[in-house]
C-alpha cells in the first residue's frame, strides 16, 4: 500500500511538472510571435513614416563594411536589441535589477562561406528562448533560468530524453552567448 501511495505522488507530481512546463511552451511561443509582430510592425512604421513605433532598436555592427579578415575571409557580425525602454529609466531595472524592457536579441553571423542568425527571447527580463538558424537547427527553451527542453533538428531533448556530449555543450555555449550580449546591451546605456 505504501509502494502504491508512493508511485502515485510521483506520477502526480511528475504530470503536474509536465503540464507547467507545457504552460511555460505556449507562453514563450505566444511572446515570441508577439515581440516578432511589434519587430514587424516598428520596422514598418520606420519605412512609412520614417520613425519606428512599437519596439525601439539598438545595433552593432562588426565589420560593416566587410572588409576580408586576416585567415577568415568574408566576416561580418550584426546584433539587434530589441527592447520596450531605455534600463536607465525602466523601473524594474532601477529598483530591482530586473531587465524587463529587453525584448529580443538577433545576431546575424558570416564567417568566411558560413552564415548563422541567432535569435534569444526575453520576458520579465528572463531569457526564455534561444533560436539558431544554422545547419542543425538549435531550439532551446527556459524557465526561470533552468533548460527544460532542447529541439536539435528533429530531435527532441527533455527530462526523458538527455542532452549529453558535444551537443550538450553546444546550448550550453548558446545560453552563455545570452548573457555576454545582455552585457553589451547594458554597456550602451549604462557608463558608469
Amino acid at each position: 500500500m505504501k509502494t502504491l501511495s508512493l508511485l502515485l505522488l510521483w506520477l502526480s507530481f511528475t504530470q503536474a511538472r509536465l503540464w507547467a512546463q507545457q504552460e511555460a511552451l505556449e507562453r514563450i511561443r505566444a511572446e515570441y510571435y508577439e515581440t516578432s509582430r511589434l519587430i514587424e510592425q516598428s520596422m514598418e512604421s520606420y519605412q512609412r513614416e520614417g520613425v519606428g513605433l512599437g519596439l525601439y532598436l539598438s545595433e552593432l555592427r562588426v565589420n560593416s563594411l566587410r572588409g576580408p579578415w586576416r585567415a577568415v575571409g568574408d566576416y561580418e557580425e550584426r546584433i539587434r536589441f530589441w527592447h520596450s525602454d531605455d534600463p536607465r529609466v525602466d523601473p524594474d531595472y532601477q529598483e530591482n535589477k530586473k531587465l524587463s524592457c529587453l525584448k529580443r536579441i538577433e545576431v546575424s553571423r558570416q564567417v568566411a562561406a558560413e552564415k548563422s542568425e541567432i535569435a534569444f527571447q526575453y520576458l520579465e527580463g528572463e531569457l526564455v528562448f534561444a533560436l539558431v538558424k544554422a545547419e542543425p537547427e538549435v531550439r532551446v527553451y527556459l524557465q526561470q533560468g533552468e533548460i527544460f527542453r532542447v529541439q536539435i533538428a528533429d530531435q527532441v531533448y527533455d527530462e526523458n530524453h538527455r542532452l549529453f556530449g558535444e551537443e550538450y555543450l553546444r546550448v550550453l555555449g548558446i545560453v552563455g552567448e545570452s548573457g555576454r550580449l545582455v552585457k553589451q546591451f547594458l554597456a550602451i546605456f549604462l557608463t558608469d
